[in-house]
């Protein structure tokens, strides 16, 4: 039986309710898929609003986040900053192309339960409504820019 490497932590110094927590977990997420960080877990500020974990799947330059945290209020900042996230994707040559936000996503490991919620989201980066399990999922346009930057070399 092989053990599973231990999942790298990271700490996230912008409190969750300042306005500049969405762009910061952009550019945090977008540095983790940059170097090839499948499973991350960020440590918030303030402490008891997480941890979060994340989960990233690449696939050439399409990338799928996902985040799980124990906390509403921390899934709902989260939510607010997926634009954010989108955003500093693209900066970094990747392109969302589906995942969301749910209870304990990371800690379960049931990727095709996460990618079924993530094929039923609205298109155009909207969220979803909660299913019953109350996962929200995001979904963006999966195009890629001609020239685009592929994450494998």
């Amino acid at each position: 039986m092989r053990a599973d490497p231990p999942v790298p932590t990271f700490a996230m110094p912008t409190p969750v309710d300042s306005p500049q927590f969405a762009g910061a977990l952009g550019v945090q997420v977008s540095v983790l898929a940059r170097g090839g960080v499948q499973h991350a877990e960020l440590h918030l500020n303030p402490a008891e609003m997480g941890p979060v974990s994340i989960r990233i799947e690449l696939d050439g330059s399409e990338a799928q986040v996902q985040f799980g945290a124990d906390l509403a209020e921390t899934r709902q900042a989260i939510e607010r900053g997926l634009p954010e996230l989108a955003s500093a994707l693209r900066d970094a040559g990747f392109t969302l192309s589906g995942g969301g936000v749910s209870q304990h996503a990371g800690q379960r490991g049931d990727g095709e339960r996460d990618r079924s919620h993530a094929q039923g989201a609205h298109a155009g980066g909207r969220l979803a409504d909660a299913d019953a399990s109350g996962t929200k999922a995001l979904r963006v346009a999966r195009h890629v820019a001609a020239g685009g930057v592929d994450a494998y070399a």
